[in-house]
C-alpha cells in the first residue's frame, strides 16, 4: 500500500494540486482500482480534500492529516465502518513533495480484509494468529473484529483470560525471521501460548503476533529434524573432502619426493607419470619435462665431452708434428744461409751451392705446404670444437633454467600444501561448530520437554560425530604437516643438483675458454704459415736464378739473407706457436677427462 500510494504522489497533476484536475486523476485511479480499494483521495496544505467519487470535503483537524504535517511520514488511522456499505476500513495516506517541501497528502481507504489476507500469508499459512496496535495503543485488526478499537494492554490485561500481555518484549522488524528464540508465555482468550510484539515504524503501529504452544512445538520438532539433515549432510560432506584429499594428493607428493631424491643421487632413468587435476599436478608435469631435459644434456656432454677429448689429443699430436717439421725447417734454413755465406766466398761453388739451395728450398716448399695443411686442419677442429662447446653450454644452461623452473614448483607445492593444511584447519572449526549446533539442538530438544526427547539421542549421536570429525581433521593435518617437511626435503634435494649442473656449466665455460684461445691460436698459426710459404716460394725462386745466372750474385746473395732471417723469425714464432697449442691441447684433454668423471655422477 505504501508503495502503491507512494508512486501516485510524483504525478504531476498531483504535485499541482488542481482540484478539478486532481478529481479527474482520481476519478481515472478509481475506475481501475483494487478490489479492496474504496476510494483515493487528495488533499493539500489547508486541509482542502477531493475524493475519485466526487466529493469535496476539508480534513484539517483530521488525525491522519495532523500526523502527516508533525511527521511527513505514512500514517494510517484506527478502523472505522464505511458508510457505503458497513464494512471495516482503514485510512492511510503518505505526503505530496515537490523539491523536497510537503505540498499536501495522497490517501485512500481500503478493506481491512486486506490486512488479514497479508498478515494470513505472512505467518505460514495461519498457523499464527496477529492483531496490528495503532501508535495509540488501539486495536487496528484481528482477525474476527473482537477487539477493533479496544486499547490492547489496558483493557485486555485486567482479564485472567490474558496473562503476560504487559511483559511482552517489543521487537522491530529484524526480530520477525528469528522469533521462535524472542517469544515469551502468555495467556491468550484462556489457552496457553508464546507471544510477542514486533514495532512497525512505517506504519507507526505494533503488530502482536501469537501462537498456541502445541502448534509451536510440532513446528519445533519439524525445524529440529531439518537441523538434524542438515548437521548429517554437513558432516558427510566433510568426511567426503578429507578423504578426496587422502586419497588424491598423499600419492602423488610422495612420488614426487621419490624422484627428487633420485635426481639428486645421479639416477635420470626416474620417470614421473602421476596426475593431478590442479596446480601440483602441473609441477609434476614439468618434472617429467626436466628429467628428459637432464637426461638428454647429459648424454649430450658425455658424448662432447669424449668427442673433445680424442679432438685435444689429434690436436695435440698435430702441434707436435708441426713443431718437428719447423725444428727440421730451422735446420734446412741454416743450412741454406750457410750454402748462401759460402757462395759469397767462391764463385766456382756457386752453381753447385746454388743446386743444393735449390732442392733445399724445394724440400722446404713442400714441408711448408704439408704444414699448411696440417695448420688448416688445426683450424677447421678446433672452430668445430668451439661450435660442439657453444652448443654443450647452451643446453646446460637450459637444464639449469629448468632446474630453477622446478625450484619455483617445489614452492609452489608448499604453498598449496599450506593452504591445504589451512582447508583442513577450516575443517575442524566446521566440525566444532556443528558440535556446537548439536550441543544448540540438544538443548532446545530439553527445552521442548516430551516432544524432544527422541531428538536428543540424534543430537547426542551427531556430537558424537563431529568430535569424531573433528580428531580426523586433525589427523590429517598432521599429515599434511609432515608432507610439508617432505616437500622442503625434495627442495634441497633439487638446490644439490642445481648446484652439481651449475659446477659443470663452469666446467664447460672453461673449456669454451681454453677452446676460444686455441682458435686464435690456430687462426694465427694459419697466417704464419701463409707468410713462411710465401717466404720459402720466393727463397725457392732465388735458387733458380742463382742456379741459372751468377751475374747477380752478389745482389742475390743479400737478398737471399733477407729472405733467410725472414724465414727464421717466422719459424721462430711458428715453432713457439705450435708449443703454445701443445700445452693448450693438454689442458682441454685433462678438462675433457674431469668433465668425464663429473658427468659419470649421472645414471642415464
Amino acid at each position: 500500500l505504501i508503495i502503491q500510494t507512494d508512486s501516485y504522489t510524483k504525478n504531476d497533476v498531483v504535485r499541482g494540486m488542481n482540484p478539478f484536475l486532481v478529481m479527474d486523476y482520481l476519478k481515472d485511479l478509481h475506475n481501475d482500482k483494487e478490489e479492496f480499494v474504496k476510494s483515493y483521495f487528495v488533499s493539500d496544505m489547508n486541509g482542502d480534500t477531493v475524493n475519485s467519487q466526487g466529493f469535496r470535503f476539508n480534513v484539517k483537524k483530521g488525525k491522519i492529516f495532523q500526523s502527516i504535517l508533525k511527521t511527513e511520514k505514512f500514517a494510517i488511522s484506527n478502523p472505522v465502518k464505511s458508510l457505503d456499505d458497513g464494512t471495516w476500513i482503514l485510512v492511510s495516506a503518505v505526503p505530496v513533495k515537490y523539491r523536497k517541501k510537503l505540498i499536501g497528502n495522497f490517501g485512500m481507504t481500503f478493506a481491512i480484509e486486506t490486512l488479514g489476507e497479508a498478515l494470513k500469508n505472512a505467518s505460514d499459512n495461519g498457523k499464527y494468529d496477529f492483531i496490528m496496535i495503532s501508535d495509540d495503543g488501539r486495536v487496528v485488526y484481528n482477525q474476527n473484529y473482537k477487539y477493533l478499537n479496544l486499547e490492547f494492554k489496558k483493557e485486555l490485561a485486567n482479564s485472567k483470560e490474558y496473562f503476560g500481555l504487559e511483559d511482552l518484549p517489543t521487537r522491530d522488524l529484524t526480530g520477525f525471521n528469528k522469533f521462535n528464540r524472542e517469544f515469551i508465555d502468555i495467556v491468550f482468550e484462556g489457552k496457553k501460548m508464546y507471544g510477542m510484539l514486533i514495532d512497525m515504524p512505517k506504519f507507526n503501529s505494533k503488530l502482536f503476533m501469537f501462537i498456541p504452544k502445541k502448534v509451536f512445538y510440532k513446528d519445533l520438532n519439524s525445524t529440529l529434524l531439518k537441523i538434524s539433515g542438515f548437521i548429517i549432510f554437513i558432516t558427510g560432506a566433510v568426511i567426503f573432502v578429507i578423504r578426496y584429499i587422502s586419497n588424491n594428493l598423499a600419492g602423488p607428493i610422495k612420488n614426487t619426493i621419490v624422484a627428487f631424491e633420485k635426481i639428486s643421487n645421479g639416477d635420470l632413468t626416474v620417470e614421473s607419470n602421476d596426475y593431478v587435476p590442479d596446480e601440483f599436478g602441473e609441477i609434476i608435469r614439468y618434472l617429467g619435462n626436466l628429467i628428459i631435459v637432464l637426461r638428454n644434456t647429459v648424454a649430450l656432454i658425455q658424448s662432447s665431452s669424449k668427442e673433445l677429448e680424442n679432438t685435444s689429443e689429434d690436436l695435440t699430436n698435430t702441434t707436435q708434428t708441426m713443431a718437428r717439421n719447423s725444428q727440421e725447417q730451422a735446420h734446412s734454413l741454416q743450412s741454406s744461409e750457410d750454402l748462401v755465406i759460402n757462395l759469397s766466398n767462391s764463385v766456382e761453388e756457386v752453381a753447385d751451392l746454388s743446386k743444393n739451395a735449390h732442392q733445399s728450398s724445394k724440400n722446404t716448399f713442400s714441408s711448408m705446404e704439408e704444414l699448411k695443411d696440417r695448420v688448416r686442419e688445426v683450424k677447421e677442429i678446433t672452430i668445430e670444437a668451439k661450435d660442439l662447446t657453444k652448443s654443450t653450454s647452451d643446453e646446460a644452461n637450459r637444464g639449469n633454467e629448468l632446474m630453477k623452473d622446478a625450484i619455483f614448483g617445489m614452492q609452489r607445492i608448499s604453498t598449496s600444501t599450506k593452504k591445504i593444511s589451512e582447508t583442513i584447519g577450516l575443517i575442524g572449526d566446521i566440525s566444532k561448530q556443528v558440535n556446537l549446533l548439536a550441543l544448540n539442538a540438544a538443548i532446545e530438544a530439553a527445552r521442548a520437554g516430551e516432544f524432544g526427547q527422541g531428538f536428543t539421542v540424534v543430537a547426542e549421536e551427531i556430537g558424537k560425530l563431529a568430535e569424531k570429525t573433528s580428531r580426523s581433521a586433525k589427523n590429517i593435518k598432521e599429515y599434511i604437516q609432515e608432507g610439508i617437511l617432505e616437500v622442503d626435503r625434495g627442495k634441497n634435494y633439487v638446490d644439490n643438483t642445481a648446484k652439481a649442473l651449475s659446477n659443470i656449466i663452469t666446467s664447460i665455460q672453461k673449456n669454451t675458454f681454453l677452446i676460444n684461445k686455441i682458435t686464435d691460436s690456430a687462426i694465427v698459426q694459419a697466417e704464419f704459415s701463409e707468410k713462411v710459404l710465401i717466404a720459402v716460394k720466393n727463397v725457392m725462386e732465388m735458387a733458380e736464378r742463382i742456379s741459372s745466372t751468377t751475374e747477380d750474385q752478389t745482389s742475390s746473395n743479400q737478398e737471399l739473407t733477407q729472405s733467410m732471417s725472414m724465414i727464421s723469425d717466422l719459424t721462430s714464432s711458428l715453432a713457439k706457436g705450435a708449443e703454445d697449442i701443445a700445452l693448450t691441447s693438454i689442458k682441454i684433454s685433462e678438462q675433457s677427462r674431469t668433465l668425464n668423471r663429473m658427468i659419470e655422477f649421472f645414471k642415464i
